[in-house]
């Protein structure tokens, strides 16, 4: 697996599950980091990291893109691609000993304005939102700072690039060489940035604003060397790949490679269309020298400096022209003089001030300084959270004072609901710190101003930073105050609400006695089935309360008494209509046969008493059925309603098997699927036994179906074959009434949703077969996948062929290449191409695409 390594230092981070910061162990700084769920991923940011640790940031850079062109919404790689622009490498700091970005690419670009920056604030949440722009704020403070240094560097005419020592310490003979050119070049008066000599009185940490203000000021660069290592050494490829981006963006300089003892090959493939110079000839310098003096025109230099010395009176006449319309308040013709001052003189600084303050209809630059410092507080406001709400206290609260059935806990919890937000302009009035930096007018006056108009802005723009930091104290205080108010507040009322809640568990803890003494007066007063049944009903919604799971109870034996009063009551009214019906009869016989008519007599007495027997008898059995039906003994009373003879039992079946369902729910629900798969088991049993209630168990379909679901599950791991895609879909879909997905946390289905793809669905025509079919796949990244719910490996390869007018699936053995079978490819939208993989399901070989 890849690691990350932190960012600073570059020690290995322990990172938690779904988190987007992590704080290095070792040298304690907070970072954000890349998302970890993807090996690929991680393997391109531990290799781009890499590289940005050895500096070699153009590298590293083509890596960061090669991760936003697959992952567009990668805010780690955006940033990465920061770091490379401005060659961050981060060091110890000597006072703090913390982590610290230096720089090694600077720009007249700003950070905060960086188009990769945007994307890094548009893809990263809140918490790493903050991190990036802390170091961003840091970035551009020391981008600021070096700006500032190569701003007071006075302009070079050329740059040597070279490596000055070797792997062992030594002076490299690039040095010497490049030292040969730099001294001839002085010697005609060049301005020649040459690091030996020009950084010999600066300290390390400092290099880079000398090195950003030759290499932009320079027109030509000199890059030597005498080796494939020493052209490709991080520094030196630092400087001349910055000279060439700089040539890229349209700037008129000239990068001349200057070579010894090595061959094209050896040199890099940058310089493949430049026009190099081989050190290691015959005159060789002067050639080089001749070459520069054109490049600068050396032979037209004197008419040149009286053309410049006549262009620069102009400008400074048109511009004095503009200055005296400017303080007539004539803005139009003051704009029109200051740009033909540019015209004249492209680098005027004082023109282009002119042009800043004539925009803004100001006389002076005090007074543009004052216009932008009365402006610092007119920002757009946002909506912050003073506090977080205290729903541990409030949670708590509410079930020690909740009344169930008269104050629920969430009619307490919905009462403390309280607006904790305010309106703040703190970061607005933050970024106004940065005003200068994106007003291209400005930094033209600070890039071609001179030490005196450079020390009147820096002393005007420190004005403004002063007056926007006090702006910024003073709504921290403002935010602050609010802050503290709504959290005092906030405080009160719950101390309020809470008493008034005790107010009102007092009134609903009363109006439940009064509930109770009034349904305790009505059971006293209940002489009948109904209203047994309603008194039960409502001392349910008492919750236990007192003595009402007593009353409950009492109310279940006198509804069971009245029950069977009631039927007691019915058969006795059979028995006495009978008995009317007998006295009724007619015995017309009785005069002629007396033995006959007493033989009757006998016989008819005989067959009442048997008949009253038998009457008692099934009333038994029907009372004994109930008793079983009552005690929730479902199954054993469906024997007993099935063991009476001439009695219509399928209303107290069907009830029987309602319960019996029931509790297959309740199970279910509770978790218990063990104890719900053998009673399913155990109906299945009296379904075969007792074939007339098979209607009835169909209507509970749902839970009979989880039941065989259930089933499958725990049978998943016995070597046959197993729909898990089927399985997969039931669980999601009875879930929505049932919450059963955790039936499925074995390693089976662990490794199934392991696998990282997506769903899809392919139409296709087997010539086999002769049929056309439907089949749903997973596509996977890890070399399986499932179709029709089986895993397996594919020992197969095939390709695309196009035959009469169609496409079809040609299918090749691994070895010999003889075909096997082709399938016709209905609605093929490749070109023939692609390259796929192939798995096969129960010998069937298909197709799925690679990620």
């Amino acid at each position: 697996m890849a690691i990350i390594k932190c960012k600073m230092c570059g020690g290995e981070l322990k990172i938690l599950p779904d988190s987007t910061i992590c704080e290095c162990e070792y040298c304690g700084s907070k970072q954000t980091i890349p998302n970890t769920d993807d090996e690929k991923r991680l393997k391109l940011y531990e290799r781009a990291n890499k590289l940005r640790f050895e500096n070699e940031f153009d590298k590293a850079a083509g890596v960061y893109e090669s991760i936003v062109a697959e992952y567009q919404d990668e805010a780690e790689a955006y940033w990465g691609l920061v770091l490379c622009k401005y060659g961050i490498e981060y060091v110890d700091d000597p006072k703090t000993g913390k982590k610290i970005p230096t720089c090694h690419r600077s720009s007249f670009d700003s950070v905060m304005d960086d188009s990769n920056f945007d994307l890094v604030m548009e893809n990263s949440d809140t918490v790493a939102r903050g991190i990036y722009r802390e170091e961003a704020k840091q970035i551009e403070e020391l981008r600021k700072g070096i700006v500032e240094v190569s701003s007071k560097e006075e302009p070079y005419d050329i740059f040597i690039c070279y490596k000055e020592t070797a792997d062992d310490g030594q002076r490299t003979i690039d040095s010497v060489i490049a030292q040969d050119v730099f001294d001839k070049l002085i010697e005609k008066d060049y301005k020649v940035f040459f690091s030996r000599i020009t950084l010999e009185d600066k300290l390390g940490q400092e290099y880079e604003p000398y090195i950003f203000a030759a290499l932009n000021s320079a027109k030509v660069m000199l890059a030597f060397g005498t080796s494939y290592d020493y052209y490709n050494a991080v520094w030196v490829k630092n400087e001349w790949s910055r000279f060439l981006q700089l040539i890229e963006t349209g700037q008129k300089k000239t990068l001349i490679p200057c070579y010894k003892n090595i061959d094209a090959y050896d040199m890099p493939k940058e310089f493949a269309h430049l026009q190099g110079q081989d050190m290691g000839k015959v005159g060789a310098i002067q050639d080089l020298l001749r070459g520069i003096d054109k490049i600068f025109d050396r032979d037209r230099l004197t008419t040149n400096k009286e053309n410049e010395a006549k262009k620069e009176s102009n400008s400074n006449s048109l511009y004095k022209r503009g200055m005296i319309f400017l303080e007539e308040s004539k803005w139009e013709d003051a704009g029109k003089y200051f740009n033909l001052a540019l015209d004249m003189d492209p680098e005027c600084a004082e023109a282009y001030l002119g042009l800043l303050l004539t925009h803004h209809r100001i006389l002076k630059l005090e007074d543009y300084i004052d216009e932008l410092i009365g402006k610092i507080t007119y920002v757009n406001v946002e909506t912050l959270i003073a506090c977080d709400r205290e729903e541990e206290r409030i949670n708590s609260f509410a079930k020690d004072n909740c009344v169930n059935g008269f104050l629920d806990e969430r009619q307490i919890i919905d009462q403390f609901e309280y607006d904790l937000k305010y309106e703040s302009s703190l970061n607005g009035i933050i970024e106004k710190e940065n005003i200068f930096d994106t007003n291209d007018e400005w930094k033209r006056i600070e890039r071609f101003a001179d030490s005196d108009l450079l020390g009147e802005i820096k002393k005007q723009k420190e004005r403004y930073e002063k007056a926007v930091l006090s702006a910024a104290d003073i709504e921290k205080n403002k935010d602050a105050e609010k802050i503290a108010t709504i959290k005092n507040e906030y405080s009160a009322f719950i101390e309020n609400k809470e008493k008034q809640i005790i107010e009102q568990k007092e009134t609903a803890s009363n109006l439940r006695e009064a509930r109770y003494k009034d349904l305790c007066d009505k059971f006293s007063a209940a002489n009948n089935e109904s209203d047994y049944k309603r008194l039960k009903e409502d001392f349910s919604k008492l919750f236990g309360y007192k003595e009402s799971k007593k009353y409950i109870d009492e109310c279940s034996r006198k509804i069971k008494e009245i029950e069977v009063e009631r039927r007691d009551q019915e058969l006795n009214k059979i028995e006495e209509n009978r008995r009317i019906n007998e006295k009724k009869k007619k015995t017309t016989r009785m005069i002629i046969i007396g033995i006959t008519a007493i033989l009757l007599v006998v016989l008819t007495i005989s067959g009442v008493t048997s008949y009253i027997r038998s009457s008692k008898e099934q009333q038994r059995q029907i009372e004994e059925a109930n008793n079983l039906m009552e005690n929730g003994d479902y199954l054993k009373a469906i024997d007993a309603y099935y063991n009476i003879d001439n009695y219509d039992r399928s209303n107290d079946i069907d009830k029987c098997i309602e319960g019996h369902i029931n509790n297959i729910k309740d199970d279910i629900k509770n978790k218990n699927y063990d104890e719900a798969l053998a009673q399913y088991k155990d109906l299945c049993e009296y379904e075969e036994k007792y074939t007339g209630i098979k209607y009835d168990i169909d209507s509970y379909s749902t839970v009979i179906d989880i039941c065989k679901l259930i089933e499958e599950i725990k049978n998943i791991d016995d070597g046959e074959e197993h729909n898990i895609a089927n399985i997969l879909q039931e669980v999601s879909e009875y879930s929505s009434e049932y919450d059963i997905s955790d039936l499925i946390d074995n390693s089976t289905f662990d490794y199934v949703k392991s696998l990282d793809g997506e769903w899809k669905c392919t139409k296709s025509w087997n010539t086999n077969k002769n049929e056309e079919y439907l089949t749903g796949e997973y596509l996977s990244d890890k070399g399986f996948s499932i179709k029709d719910g089986f895993i397996k490996q594919s020992d197969f390869d095939w390709d695309i062929t196009y035959v009469n007018g169609k496409y079809y699936k040609v299918y090749l053995t691994g070895t010999d290449g003889d075909v096997i079978s082709a399938d016709e490819i209905i609605n093929y939208s490749g070109d023939g191409d692609n390259t796929f993989d192939v798995m096969q399901i129960n010998g069937i070989s298909f197709s799925y695409t690679k990620k």
